[in-house]
């Protein structure tokens, strides 16, 4: 059962990470593009 619960928590924050990265790949995209305007 404890392994269980730890995987959930391992996949969530592994989950959470990967979609901030998503946003910092985002945020950076717009900021190159606000500069060659």
């Amino acid at each position: 059962m404890y392994n269980r619960v730890r995987s959930l928590r391992n996949l969530q924050s592994s989950l959470l990470i990967s979609s901030n990265g998503l946003g910092v790949a985002n945020h950076l995209r717009e900021w190159e593009e606000s500069f060659e305007k």
